[in-house]
């Protein structure tokens, strides 16, 4: 009875406070009882000391239960062999209809400690507060690995407001694809002044007025229209002032012509240049286009604006073995779609694909 000694000991400051009243005092030692209770068997052979207790509470607390069982008083005069029988017997049930006592009353305090409004009950009420089984009634999510992937970065953008703001649709860029130097270019207000006059000539573009010009830091010329007028319809009347752009002998395809449109750009890191082709020229942008067709299953679900370009100038490229091309999109879902592939392959060779943003160059 070491175990039941050593946890009266320290059960007997386990419960909250004093208590206001005997019979509060009572009913936490009754608690602490009924808690230690639970740790024994209903088979455990208990004292004669012990049941002698249980007895003197049972016959305080239910006097009715020792009449049902036949149980004697104390002053019986029988042979203490017999009377220690009979006390057994009657004890164990009094002791199970004690244990059953004490759980109501537990039961009681529970629902004291949380009062609800009405005529109180002692039935077990419908919805009894524990341990539930809930059940998900929408789809089930499970995890994923996390992919290595990184989708292009989604930006809030306020709507351009004039043609100095990117994507508005009064510009129209003017990209070489030699990559002139600064010196083969004319200025700024030349290019407006002489491009508005070749328009000027003609009944059907007389009404279109470029109000601005700049070269951005890739060396590409941005046309400025009137915020009222669109880049899309100066591009139509481009063979009335391209040659002023260019120069002297130089063919109109050695410019391109785009709206600013909102571009999304995928990279395509080491593509071999073909600066050693016996033809002595590096590979076009055509070619590397029909070479991701032709290698890359992927090709045929996404849709690009055009051919892939150089990051470099021929001049430069000539210098490289090996450079970067950009492909272009109007849709993030396809530049997404090239940039799960992770790489591509173009000319015998498997080539990274990355995210692009154009950078301003280091000065």
């Amino acid at each position: 009875m070491s175990e039941t000694d050593g946890s009266d000991s320290e059960g007997s400051t386990s419960h909250n406070g004093p208590t206001s009243t005997p019979e509060d005092f009572v009913h936490a030692l009754l608690e602490m009882v009924a808690d230690k209770l639970r740790k024994f068997s209903d088979h455990h052979i208990w004292k004669d000391e012990t049941l002698q207790l249980a007895y003197a509470i049972t016959s305080k607390f239910h006097p009715e239960l020792l009449d049902r069982y036949g149980t004697q008083t104390a002053n019986t005069k029988k042979a203490d062999s017999v009377k220690s029988s009979q006390e057994h017997g009657a004890t164990m049930k009094a002791l199970a209809e004690l244990s059953k006592a004490v759980h109501s009353l537990n039961e009681r305090i529970e629902d004291r400690s949380n009062p609800s409004t009405g005529k109180k009950t002692t039935t077990t009420p419908e919805n009894p507060q524990g341990t539930k089984s809930v059940h998900a009634s929408g789809p089930i999510f499970r995890p994923t690995k996390p992919s290595s992937v990184k989708p292009l970065p989604v930006t809030n953008a306020k709507p351009p407001r004039t043609p100095l703001d990117s994507h508005h649709p009064a510009r129209l860029v003017v990209i070489f694809k030699a990559g002139p130097l600064a010196q083969d270019r004319p200025t700024e207000k030349q290019t407006v002044i002489a491009i508005n006059d070749r328009l000027a000539l003609h009944d059907d573009t007389r009404h279109l007025r470029v109000a601005s010009a700049r070269y951005n830091p890739r060396s590409n010329l941005i046309l400025m229209m009137r915020a009222d007028q669109t880049g899309a319809e100066l591009k139509k009347h481009a063979d009335k002032f391209l040659d002023v752009l260019l120069p002297p002998d130089a063919p109109h395809t050695a410019v391109e012509l785009a709206t600013d449109d909102r571009r999304y750009k995928v990279r395509i890191n080491g593509i071999e240049t073909g600066r050693h082709r016996t033809d002595g020229r590096t590979h076009s942008p055509e070619e590397i286009l029909d070479e991701l067709k032709v290698n890359n299953p992927v090709m045929e679900s996404i849709c690009p604006i055009g051919p892939p370009r150089w990051v470099k100038a021929e001049v430069e490229l000539r210098e490289r073995d090996y450079s970067s091309a950009v492909l272009e999109f109007l849709s993030e879902d396809d530049a997404n779609t090239l940039l799960s592939t992770r790489s591509v392959a173009v000319f015998t060779r498997y080539c990274d694909v990355v995210i692009h943003a154009d950078k301003a160059p280091l000065l």
